[in-house]
C-alpha cells in the first residue's frame, strides 16, 4: 500500500478534499438532507461550527448565514479558530454541531449550559448525529451515548424540530432557549 493510499484511503474518513470518503457521510449528503432543509428557518446571522475540522460546511452555512465562525480543538486556518465552546466568549445566532457534540464533549450538559450563554435569545442549536448516538430511544443506555431529550429538558432549551436524514444516518435535532 502505497502512502497516498494510507492517507487519503480507505482507511481514512477524508479524501484530499476534505470531504468524507463514504458516500453517506459526504459534504454533498448532508448540505442536501440537512442544511439545505433547515437553513431558511434555523440558519442566521452568525454561525458557530463547532469541531468545524476543515471547514467543509462553511459555504453551505453562509447561505443561510451572514457569518461564519469556525471552531476547533486540533486545528486553526483561515476560515476558523482553534478553542473550543468553553473558551469562545462572542454572541452566537446559531451553533452548529455536526458530529462535534458526541465526538468532543463528553460533559454534554455543561456543553449546553455553555451554549446557552453564547447563544443569542432567538438564537438555535443544530445538533446533527448518527442516529446510534442519542439513547433516547434506547431502553439500556449506551456508554458515552446521551439522550438529548433529558439533556434539553435539564438545560433549559426545548427541541423545536427533529427528523431523521433522508439515508437514515443522522438525526436532527434543533434547540431553543426557553425563555
Amino acid at each position: 500500500m502505497s502512502e497516498s493510499e494510507l492517507i487519503l484511503g480507505r482507511f481514512q474518513p477524508y479524501n484530499e478534499n476534505g470531504d468524507a470518503t463514504d458516500e453517506i457521510y459526504s459534504t454533498k449528503s448532508i448540505v442536501e438532507e440537512i442544511i439545505n432543509i433547515i437553513g431558511n428557518e434555523f440558519i442566521k446571522g452568525t454561525v458557530l461550527d463547532v469541531g468545524c475540522g476543515n471547514c467543509r460546511f462553511r459555504k453551505h452555512l453562509l447561505k443561510y448565514a451572514e457569518t461564519y465562525i469556525g471552531l476547533d480543538k486540533y486545528l486553526e486556518n483561515k476560515d476558523s479558530i482553534k478553542g473550543d465552546i468553553f473558551s469562545f466568549n462572542s454572541k452566537i445566532n446559531t451553533i452548529w454541531f455536526m458530529g462535534s457534540f458526541f465526538l468532543h464533549y463528553p460533559d454534554y450538559e455543561k456543553t449546553l449550559n455553555r451554549a446557552s450563554e453564547i447563544l443569542e435569545r432567538d438564537g438555535s442549536i443544530i445538533i446533527c448525529d448518527e442516529i446510534r448516538r442519542d439513547n433516547t430511544e434506547y431502553k439500556i443506555p449506551q456508554p458515552g451515548y446521551y439522550d438529548l431529550n433529558t439533556l434539553a429538558e435539564t438545560t433549559n432549551f426545548k427541541i423545536v424540530n427533529t427528523f431523521i436524514q433522508e439515508n437514515g444516518i443522522h438525526f436532527v435535532k434543533i434547540l431553543k432557549i426557553i425563555n
